[in-house]
């Protein structure tokens, strides 16, 4: 039983290549846009919302877990302790964790902008973006990473089946 976890700029192909990976074994996708649609209905913001949403992800993660043999999470998850701690609480339970670097360049995901995001912040809204406004911590040593500026989402999705 595996929890992926992809990681990537927002517009690198996460959400992509978890439905590319849902497709081939219909795993489970836990996607960060439809996870935080759930739970901003509460408005905890800062430092405390980040802190309950983790606890939730890692609560719905677990409980996938138990009837999947795979999870496919597609999160930007910027900081490097953040994916830490998912990682230590979902092996501290007897589950694999394999983190995939979905890796493009800032200008292919700015291209590519699937929710406007990068135009939207270029016409002055307030938007965070990690890489651009907000830091992005690359992680040093992923278990698999899917260069989508040179993979097609199918073949990142074969790849992970590979590796896994």
């Amino acid at each position: 039983m595996s929890l992926i976890w992809l990681t990537g700029f927002s517009g690198s192909g996460k959400s992509t290549i978890a439905e590319a990976f849902h497709q081939i074994n219909k795993a489970p996708i836990l996607d960060g846009d439809k996870v935080r649609e759930q739970l901003e209905k509460g408005h905890v913001h800062g430092v405390e919302g980040q802190r309950q949403n983790l606890e939730a992800i890692i609560t719905v993660a677990k409980k996938f877990l138990q009837t999947n043999p795979y999870i496919i999470a597609a999160f930007v998850s910027p900081k490097k302790e953040l994916r830490a701690q998912i990682k230590q609480e979902i092996e501290s339970e007897g589950y694999r964790f394999i983190l995939v670097h979905v890796q493009a360049s800032i200008e292919a995901c700015q291209r590519r902008d699937p929710k406007s995001l990068y135009q939207r912040l270029n016409l002055g809204e307030d938007i965070k973006l990690a890489g651009i406004n907000v830091p992005y911590d690359i992680p040093e040593k992923p278990d698999i990473i899917c260069k989508t500026e040179e993979m097609s989402a199918e073949q990142c999705a074969q790849e992970i089946l590979k590796q896994i």
